[in-house]
């Protein structure tokens, strides 16, 4: 799955809107396209500064599969998540936004989002990045819980960064690891983190001052190289 971005003349400019494309490889074949301008309206956005000569109303930031095998797209400036039927491409439902399907429950909004993803049983994460401009006071790493039956969102955490009330303006992502806890990367602030389920801290990290990561993992590593080392050192 690749991202791009398309130009189509609007109200005396242009507006920029997103494209998902899924090629075959190794021969990059086109199997599948979905255009953002065909099926989101230009009104959902939510930028209110008044457009430039390109406007950028969607902006794409994130693509996950989802369990079902359909996509989950995300929409920093529609404050929304869409779920595409990957054969048809329609809008199965959104979350967030002007025209969500769900009801959001307290503080299961959010706002410039990125690395939205659905996981199984209903759960999807988010990285709110609250900001820019300013929504709220931080950034927020979310688990959402889902009931499509009653279209209602519910949150069940929200993680936040302590002592730093974080607040990053762009980029960022939230991991769920095989032990339960939440890896967050805070994208535009230098900071990584690692809460259990309940919200303790058990590791953080930053990088040096004006350091940044688009997003950040946790994972196991094991280096097996195969040339010989060209030093040992015994203590």
């Amino acid at each position: 799955l690749v991202v791009s971005n398309e130009v189509r003349p609007w109200s005396g400019g242009q507006v920029v809107g997103g494209v998902v494309q899924e090629l075959a490889l190794p021969s990059g074949k086109l199997l599948w396209e979905w255009h953002t301008l065909d099926h989101v309206a230009i009104s959902e956005t939510e930028i209110k500064a008044r457009p430039g000569p390109r406007f950028d109303y969607f902006h794409i930031n994130a693509i996950d599969v989802a369990p079902d095998g359909n996509l989950v797209i995300s929409g920093r400036n529609t404050w929304a998540e869409y779920k595409v039927e990957r054969r048809t491409g329609r809008i199965i439902w959104r979350l967030g936004g002007k025209r969500s399907t769900f009801a959001l429950g307290p503080g299961a909004n959010f706002e410039w989002q990125h690395d939205v993803r659905e996981h199984p049983g209903g759960l999807v994460t988010v990285f709110d990045n609250a900001a820019a401009p300013k929504e709220e006071p931080q950034s927020r790493a979310l688990l959402l819980q889902l009931d499509v039956t009653r279209k209602r969102a519910t949150l069940v955490h929200a993680y936040t960064h302590k002592p730093e009330r974080v607040l990053s303006h762009f980029l960022g992502n939230t991991q769920l690891l095989s032990n339960g806890d939440v890896f967050v990367g805070w994208g535009g602030s230098q900071y990584m983190t690692e809460f259990t389920r309940t919200g303790e801290i058990v590791f953080d990290a930053h990088l040096p001052r004006g350091g940044q990561s688009y997003r950040a993992f946790r994972f196991p590593w094991v280096a097996q190289p195969t040339d010989k080392p060209a030093l040992v050192v015994r203590n």
